[in-house]
């Protein structure tokens, strides 16, 4: 329950935020800022995340009864930059392009 508490206060201090950018004029009137959730992820509320934990929690239980370490891992990686495709590499017969 603490978890939910703090996510609840992360989202009242990014909606005080997001106020204070809608207060803010550049000439071209307030600053649009939308807050999205990141894509391919989703939120799970209260009941799904009690559910979810308590397989997670049954699951580690088993790994770690056979002798798995715990490792943490990052959840988001840097995205591969492609090259930009012109006029010129239209057609081309380069890999990659």
């Amino acid at each position: 329950m603490v978890i939910v508490f703090q996510i609840a206060e992360e989202v009242s201090r990014l909606l005080e935020l997001k106020a204070q950018l809608g207060a803010v004029e550049d000439g071209n009137g307030p600053h649009k800022f939308t807050l999205k959730t990141p894509k391919g992820t989703r939120d799970y509320g209260p009941t799904q995340m009690a559910i979810r934990a308590d397989v997670l929690n049954k699951i580690i239980s088993v790994f770690k009864r056979h002798g798995a370490e715990t490792i943490d891992t990052p959840i988001f990686e840097l995205k591969v930059m492609r090259p930009c495709v012109t006029s010129d590499t239209v057609g081309s017969d380069e890999p990659g392009v």
